[in-house]
């Protein structure tokens, strides 16, 4: 069975990134974003960005980017 997407959207704009990210690797703040090192890939220099404007993140280094779900759903598996 599958979450209606109104639901997703709805948690997304919810969620709070940075507390969720936070959690995962150390975000310190650049300018109106964040920035870290990428939980995804091993990295010396931070690549990874996250807008909590936009409730969005990316990671310069390997392309990864999404939202919230997104985040948790890539990072458990």
């Amino acid at each position: 069975m599958s979450i209606p997407n109104h639901i997703l959207d709805q948690l997304n704009s919810q969620a709070d990134l940075i507390s969720i990210i936070g959690r995962h690797t150390t975000l310190k703040r650049a300018g109106s974003e964040f920035k870290g090192c990428c939980p995804f890939h091993g990295e010396k220099s931070p690549s990874f960005y996250v807008n909590p404007q936009k409730n969005i993140y990316h990671c310069f280094g390997c392309s990864v980017g999404g939202n919230a779900i997104s985040f948790l759903r890539d990072y458990e598996t």
